[in-house]
């Protein structure tokens, strides 16, 4: 009877994933800017196109730049970025959307640089912190904006290496700019409220309307996730603040 019984739990189970199959639909994407080599591939609903449900690979080159998986579109269990040279710069966590257990971060030579543990709420470099001397505005109790310093700023839940390999991957120079030779830095301000979230982002210093269209697009794109600010032991909405530098290079001769 052993033999019966386990012969007709594969099939229960072969009918089942069958059965996810077919639940499903692949989605395949070549998202990528210029030239480069960008393919994204992801699952939804056959029920519904409009919600991810399943394994995410973004590639690059045919390497993997992130994994995931998506349960009824929300992230969930593990999410890993690698560099284009397969280096593992930051692992998240999440269930049905909500970010859990400990979050983290590495050095662009995969090296472990700093966690953050939500089930505990506790934040560990793991090498020694650089002293904080930044100031951030912030929104006080009687709703004005000030800048001084903060216990903690909005602590921004990506490497360094993660943000910069995202710019390497999707920034272009407007070619309007280009041609009338404009450069200079834009920075946006992302305010960031008191559990975390992103409430909106606005250009805080200008360059030009080009390029100033360009970095608020790219930023946006991002999707950053926050630790919220806090002072004097509450939490505060804050500005962090995002700069993009747009440089024009010498002709080589």
């Amino acid at each position: 009877m052993k033999p019966l019984y386990l012969m007709a739990l594969l099939l229960t189970l072969t009918r089942a994933q069958t059965s996810l199959a077919q639940e499903r639909k692949k989605i395949t994407n070549y998202p990528g800017q210029r030239f480069l080599q960008m393919k994204e591939t992801f699952y939804v609903r056959k029920d519904d196109h409009t919600k991810k449900d399943g394994p995410y690979q973004l590639l690059h080159d045919g390497k993997i730049i992130i994994s995931g998986y998506y349960n009824n579109d929300q992230k969930d269990s593990a999410w890993e970025n690698y560099t284009s040279n397969s280096v593992l710069v930051s692992r998240k966590w999440y269930h049905q959307g909500e970010k859990t257990g400990k979050w983290e971060f590495f050095t662009h030579k995969g090296e472990p640089d700093w966690t953050y543990d939500f089930n505990t709420q506790t934040l560990t470099h793991l090498h020694s912190p650089l002293v904080d001397t930044a100031t951030f505005y912030y929104l006080t109790d009687t709703g004005d904006w000030i800048r001084d310093r903060l216990d903690r700023g909005p602590t921004g839940l990506f490497s360094q290496q993660e943000y910069a390999g995202y710019m390497n991957r999707n920034f272009r120079y407007p070619v309007e700019a280009f041609r009338a030779n404009q450069q200079g830095k834009v920075i946006i301000s992302i305010t960031v409220d008191e559990q975390g979230n992103v409430a909106g982002y606005t250009v805080f210093q200008r360059a030009s309307p080009a390029l100033d269209e360009e970095a608020l697009q790219v930023v946006k794109g991002f999707g950053h996730e926050f630790l919220p600010a806090e002072k004097n032991g509450k939490k505060v909405k804050a500005q962090y603040l995002a700069p993009v530098v747009f440089k024009l290079q010498a002709p080589g001769f």
